[in-house]
């Protein structure tokens, strides 16, 4: 009898077909593996920057409200000719824990009075901005301050064009990005107190905004 040759050979096509199916199959199987590994990964690394994220925000605030607690208390018992020496320390101290760099305050002389800039602070490698009357140089600014209006831009193009002037003197000051709040003490507009950005623009999101206004209101209340 002779061999059958033809039913070897179908058969060994037969189990040569099985074995690339299975080779395929597995691989098939190891690729999806490989990419629920890579979905697991990312997975884990955008709740390890979430994590981080919420440390990061936690430590901010509690730094702030341990800054807003120091500085209350502070201003509570202050004498009148250490006043100005611990309004400027506030300005360092606020601007170091916000990420701000540089702080200004200006004062009226009286409701109706000469705007003169009695404080500054600046990190280092800018200068904090001379003690000059603002009258002539910001014309709209404090028309705005003293109507009890918060200033804020994050680009020197958001001024409007009535505002001329204020943006000359700003690129002859700084900033890049500034925000500045009235200083009112029963109902009365005592001054503005400004935080700036001199090296980049930056925004002013609503959170910082609340937290500048809380400092702007204790301030004022070593005006009165």
């Amino acid at each position: 009898k002779k061999p059958d040759v033809k039913g070897r050979s179908t058969g060994h096509a037969a189990a040569t077909a099985g074995s690339q199916r299975l080779i395929h199959d597995l691989q098939v199987h190891q690729t999806r593996l490989e990419m629920r590994n890579d979905d697991l990964e990312e997975q884990v690394r955008e709740r390890t920057a979430k994590l981080r994220q919420i440390n990061t925000t936690l430590t901010q605030e509690i730094r702030f409200e341990k800054l807003i607690a120091d500085l209350s208390a502070r201003f509570v018992h202050v004498p009148a000719d250490r006043v100005d020496g611990e309004i400027e320390n506030a300005q360092r101290r606020i601007c170091q824990t916000l990420g701000l760099d540089r702080s200004t305050l200006f004062q009226f002389n009286g409701p109706d009075g000469e705007a003169l800039l009695t404080h500054s602070w600046a990190i280092e490698g800018f200068n904090p901005v001379p003690k000059i009357s603002m009258e002539k140089l910001f014309p709209w600014a404090l028309k705005r301050i003293r109507s009890g209006k918060t200033i804020q831009y994050t680009s020197l193009d958001d001024a409007p064009g009535e505002a001329a002037t204020d943006k000359a003197s700003v690129r002859r000051f700084g900033p890049k990005s500034n925000i500045t709040f009235p200083l009112i003490v029963g109902g009365e507009v005592l001054g503005g107190l400004g935080f700036g950005s001199l090296k980049a623009e930056r925004q002013w999101p609503e959170s910082l905004n609340s937290r500048l206004q809380l400092i702007a209101q204790i301030i004022a209340t070593t005006m009165d």
